[in-house]
């Protein structure tokens, strides 16, 4: 029998914009691999980072994001490293739409956009 595999994961596209892919519930713990992994990348880099979250596949938000501590991390996350712009793409659901757009308002954070697919977040990320 085949284990599941966690396929979630964060990487360095060839056009500088650090990718994050989410495919799953993710627990507070979840969380802070997805990031530690955003924070080796982003130290590899001299420039401020466009980021791509694609949550396509993640079935629905788990309860750590209702909590407070999910936007403090967020922040954290996100001031540590002066990014330049967020695009979260694939929440096509207006419920996960409406969470995250609670956490980012909670978080404080700017410049982030939600997108329907890859190519519109694309597009946004690239523009100057």
């Amino acid at each position: 029998m085949e284990e599941e595999i966690n396929k979630s994961k964060v990487w360095l596209g060839e056009d500088g914009i650090i990718r994050i892919e989410i495919d799953k519930f993710l627990t507070m713990e979840d969380m802070k691999i997805v990031l530690e992994e955003f924070y080796k990348i982003r130290t590899s880099l001299t420039t401020k980072p466009k980021v791509s979250i694609s949550v396509t596949m993640a079935p629905i938000f788990p309860k750590a994001v209702y909590r407070r501590e999910t936007a403090e991390i967020m922040k954290d996350a996100f001031n540590k490293t002066r990014f330049e712009k967020v695009a979260l793409w694939g929440m096509k659901e207006i419920f996960k739409r409406t969470i995250a757009s609670f956490i980012i308002t909670a978080s404080g954070l700017k410049n982030i956009k939600f997108f329907g697919t890859e190519e519109e977040a694309l597009k946004w990320l690239k523009e100057e």
